[in-house]
């Protein structure tokens, strides 16, 4: 025998307030993994093997590795970034093809903007940049040869720029018509970095990853004390 209408009615709205009355505990989640990153992807916490990459200490690489068997950056709504280039980033260019001309120009332009980029530093408002934008501002010296590229780059590495230097409380406006002309400089000495020893790229390159280190640390601190000044 069939329940009258209004029965039907009443059960389905007495079933949807049990429902909604249960703790989020009891309520069954449906979680959706994220899909794994291309097999090509690098794992960020994986050292890469170059001649130009600082030695790292044998048990911060294994713990670091240990924590890179199960990452997966697709599983963050937003993309990671890094407050400073990735280090690994310059040091793995060029490692299958040998050709490092792009390792050779991020740190020639990283070298040149290095007071820049270090100058927002001062602020604990900084934004960090995705890999790809890193690329964009390391990469704008390989861009010279493509005129519409070079300068639909150019104008977005001035934008972030600007961008950094307003979230350090400086309104300077930034142009980078002179940037081949800016002199290139390691510890006060001038510097080529096509023809520089290797022990000197790894200088450029431990203090890189140091300037990152301590000021993620400092955030974490920041952020572990409600946002306290140093």
């Amino acid at each position: 025998m069939q329940r009258p209408r209004h029965h039907r009615q009443l059960y389905k709205l007495r079933l949807h307030q049990r429902r909604t009355s249960m703790s989020p505990k009891k309520r069954r989640r449906i979680e959706v993994k994220a899909p794994p990153p291309p097999p090509t992807t690098r794992v960020k916490f994986k050292e890469v093997e170059a001649n130009i990459m600082p030695q790292c200490l044998a048990p911060w690489k294994q713990a670091s590795e240990r924590v890179g068997e199960h990452f997966n950056p697709n599983a963050y709504r937003n993309p990671l970034g890094y407050f400073l280039p990735d280090p690994q980033m310059i040091a793995v260019c060029g490692l299958e093809s040998g050709n490092y001309s792009t390792w050779t120009a991020y740190i020639t332009v990283w070298l040149k903007l290095h007071h820049v980029l270090c100058y927002r530093l001062r602020t604990s408002s900084v934004t960090p940049l995705g890999p790809s934008r890193w690329r964009t501002v390391l990469g704008i010296k390989k861009m010279a040869f493509k005129e519409k590229k070079a300068a639909k780059q150019k104008a977005e590495v001035e934008e972030i720029l600007m961008e950094i230097l307003k979230n350090a409380g400086n309104t300077t406006s930034v142009n980078l018509d002179r940037l081949d002309t800016a002199k290139v400089e390691w510890n006060g000495s001038p510097l080529e970095v096509s023809t520089a020893p290797t022990a000197k790229l790894k200088e450029i390159l431990w203090e890189l990853f140091e300037l990152s280190f301590q000021y993620e640390l400092l955030m974490m601190d920041r952020r572990f004390y409600g946002g306290l000044k140093p």
